[in-house]
């Protein structure tokens, strides 16, 4: 007897496809608007476990997905099929995201400066966003020392070897990192 095969339906995540927007609006803001193609290439760069399925089964997800986010008014969409998100739009994506991440933005945005670059702690939550291993060390070492005054890193790149807290006081103490 044959079996029969049902086809899986292929699903994305919305947070997936905001994050990817959110990404490459980032990153890559000058290419704007992308297709549901470029979109896809993204997604699996990105967040591979996410888009999984045949390439053009996930451009229709994606293209049917966009088209329900530009009647939204998250998207613009050009007379080509690209998309380009619009400031509510991008507000909407960033509110899909986890909690933690945009707590973690806000902290980063408000203290982050006096540790690294802005560009050096995108990357840090990227790799958190992607990696529960990295999650766990952005939880464990840089939210601590986002969260309270009293907690001390290494700065990198200090000539002097000194630790640093979040309102950027910078002193040489022993263990380098830790609360105080």
């Amino acid at each position: 007897m044959p079996k029969k095969i049902q086809a899986q339906s292929t699903k994305i995540p919305e947070e997936a496809l905001a994050d990817v927007f959110l990404e490459l609006w980032g990153n890559e803001q000058e290419d704007s608007p992308w297709s549901a193609k470029a979109l896809r290439a993204a997604g699996r760069s990105y967040l591979p476990e996410a888009f999984v399925g045949k390439n053009d089964v996930l451009a229709k997800v994606i293209g049917t997905m966009c088209d329900d986010w530009t009647r939204r008014g998250w998207l613009d969409k050009t007379s080509r099929n690209q998309y380009s998100p619009t400031d509510e739009g991008l507000v909407e994506m960033r509110a899909l995201q986890p909690e933690w991440i945009s707590e973690a933005v806000e902290l980063v945005d408000s203290y982050g400066e006096s540790l690294m670059s802005a560009r050096d702690w995108a990357f840090v939550i990227d790799a958190a966003k992607r990696s529960p291993v990295q999650k766990v060390c952005f939880e464990k070492v840089f939210l601590p020392w986002l969260l309270h005054d009293n907690f001390w890193l290494l700065k990198p790149n200090d000539p002097e070897g000194r630790s640093i807290n979040r309102q950027g006081t910078l002193i040489r103490r022993s263990p380098a990192e830790g609360f105080e």
